[in-house]
């Protein structure tokens, strides 16, 4: 497996695939590797020649003092990206890219870089949805900039991205779309640990209590269930919101957000008339004493029964 740690490197190695015709799958991580970024791997392996992890950079420290995120990433080199390799190699992972220090540009604003592209909607603050995906750290536009930033030096065909990101996949796909029509975006099911979705923010769940955690998504799949019938009350957006949150306390959570969207726009709906993707965020207790929450996300798409 190939190890790349400079944007020349990674341009060249990108470059002479093509000049072999061959084709190259690209998956963006926060790092911690898990199996929901390794069921990527499965996927992009299916549909590529070569498959390049890029590792390295954290959705939470990025957002850090540009000093204290050097450090965080000189650690994550010494101490974590040995065993985030080593999973790769394992899942017959091609190259690795490790961008160096400052390569990504996290202030850059997503709506300049993007200014004069059809893309821009989709990312545009006045917009009151896009307003409270930000707020609610649904769309993080830093992060999706330094994607954008990332694809562009890698130039892979294929993009692998997560359905549990719900949000940033819909967003990256459509930019995409409009900025670079040549390159495929797939969006791979979540993966879940005892009925939680793995992610990078929870550390694979080591800190929580997966028995606990697991009623998010039980709640949202028994409002798929009611849904695929006539619900005898025809209930409301709000009603479905009082289910999911009573049913996400008793599980010893509490509520971060509720949104119901459509899923090919991401507009917010008034009535279940229609498919529809619920997202969620609930947080639970960490069991490294009281006083410290980590946060479950996660989501459905359903279909209201006629």
């Amino acid at each position: 497996m190939k190890i790349i740690k400079s944007i020349e490197e990674m341009k060249d190695y990108s470059s002479e695939l093509k000049t072999r015709g061959e084709t190259l799958a690209s998956i963006d991580t926060d790092s911690d590797i898990h199996e929901g970024h390794l069921s990527l791997v499965k996927v992009a392996k299916n549909n590529c020649d070569k498959v390049v992890v890029t590792l390295g950079h954290s959705l939470t420290e990025s957002r850090l003092p540009y000093k204290r995120y050097e450090r965080f990433l000189h650690k994550y080199m010494k101490q974590a990206f040995p065993l985030d390799v080593r999973k790769c190699e394992l899942h017959n992972v091609d190259a690795v890219f490790s961008p160096p220090i400052g390569a990504w540009n996290h202030r850059q604003d997503l709506v300049e870089l993007l200014k004069g592209t059809p893309a821009c909607s989709y990312v545009d603050t006045s917009n009151t949805n896009i307003k409270q995906f930000v707020k609610k750290n649904m769309l993080n536009l830093p992060i999706l900039a330094e994607l954008i930033q990332g694809i562009k030096v890698v130039s892979p065909d294929v993009v692998m991205l997560g359905e549990k990101d719900f949000c940033q996949s819909f967003v990256v796909k459509a930019i995409l779309k409009d900025i670079k029509p040549d390159i495929k975006a797939i969006i791979a099911p979540t993966i879940r640990y005892e009925g939680t979705a793995l992610s990078s923010r929870n550390r694979f769940l080591k800190d929580l209590d997966p028995s606990k955690t697991a009623c998010v998504y039980k709640a949202l799949l028994e409002v798929e269930e009611e849904l695929a019938t006539p619900w005898k009350s025809n209930p409301s957006i709000k009603e479905i919101k009082r289910y999911i949150i009573k049913r996400i306390k008793k599980g010893g959570g509490s509520i971060g957000y509720i949104f119901i969207c459509c899923p090919k726009t991401l507009k917010f709906l008034d009535s279940m008339d229609r498919e529809a993707v619920i997202l969620v965020c609930a947080n639970f207790e960490s069991n490294k004493g009281a006083g410290q929450y980590v946060s479950i996300q996660d989501n459905l798409q359903v279909n209201r029964a006629k």
